[in-house]
């Protein structure tokens, strides 16, 4: 379990594609205040762009960083280590205060018993991120070379897809050509800008954050499994048309704690807040959680 700014500068490695160079580490500022570490998900938003694990940004960055502050109002000043780890791994780093709490794209099976989850703070469908159909003078977008738009079964059939880790994708026999899993959605865009794939396979929000970006928003379009053209004899597998929520994982001895700070962060609106750019620069229909919803039922 890696934590502390040695996690911090894995991170960073992991992101620029884990290569190795003579240049100098960072080293911390010696008269920083203790910092906090929050686990994560590579695949989250915010932590997919750039290297720099201390000016990452992004809607869950902020809600963590929210959160935090509702727990412990101090934290606010505190600096950030962005730790990448995984749920089975973390359960003994949050009941020992080593982590804060985990964010980012923490659903399903992920949800283990070990860990308190609070939430769930957005529901989210699995989606295909594909190329932006030609318009009607057959201009092709910017940045994109004139490559074929996947639009329905039949296209997806022929299709190599690149699949987001641990996403609703990532599990399903999925009815493509070709199948590649890659750690985060930033990965799999630069392949699908190069043409190595034909789409993105993921969960909307992941999808979302990739398409958030303005240099490349109009280039792909979002569609939902369901959205596909298809023919009768075409069956997509049930996960592929169900939804997943995402949780906030934190250890037992601040389930109520961290349940009241999300609570307060929806009611002030910070959760919508946080995501309010990208459904301005997408054309994502977010399922962002309001206070009813929100539950403790994973809490010991």
């Amino acid at each position: 379990m890696l934590t502390g700014p040695i996690a911090a500068v894995c991170v960073g490695v992991l992101l620029a594609g884990c290569t190795t160079t003579d240049e100098a580490v960072p080293e911390a500022p010696v008269d920083s205040k203790e910092g906090l570490n929050i686990g994560v998900s590579l695949s989250s938003p915010g932590l997919i762009a750039g290297s720099d694990p201390t000016e990452v940004s992004g809607a869950e960055v902020e809600i963590a960083r929210a959160v935090a502050a509702q727990l412990d109002p101090e934290s606010a000043e505190m600096e950030i280590q962005w730790v990448p780890t995984e749920p089975d791994d973390a359960a003994d780093a949050l009941a020992s205060g080593d982590l804060t709490l985990l964010i980012g794209q923490f659903s399903g099976a992920q949800l283990t018993e070990d860990i308190a989850w609070v939430g769930p703070y957005v529901t989210v469908d699995a989606g295909l991120l594909v190329r932006q159909k030609p318009t009607a003078d057959d201009a092709s977008p910017t940045s994109v070379l004139a490559f074929d738009t996947v639009r329905s079964a039949d296209d997806v059939a022929d299709a190599a897809v690149c699949v987001v880790a641990d996403s609703m994708a990532d599990g399903p026999k999925l009815p493509v050509g070709s199948v590649t899993v890659q750690h985060t959605a930033t990965e799999c865009e630069i392949g699908l800008r190069s043409g190595r794939y034909d789409a993105i396979a993921g969960d909307t929000l992941q999808l979302a954050g990739v398409q958030a970006d303005q240099n490349i928003t109009a280039n792909y379009e979002l569609l939902l499994w369901s959205e596909l053209e298809t023919d009768e004899d075409v069956e997509l597998p049930k996960e592929l048309l169900a939804s997943e929520q995402y949780w906030i994982g934190v250890g037992a001895q601040d389930c109520a704690a961290a349940a009241s700070a999300l609570a307060t962060v929806v009611d002030d609106g910070l959760l919508a807040d946080a995501f309010a750019s990208w459904e301005d620069a997408t054309d994502a229909s977010l399922q962002l959680a309001d206070t009813t919803e929100l539950t403790t039922q994973y809490c010991k």
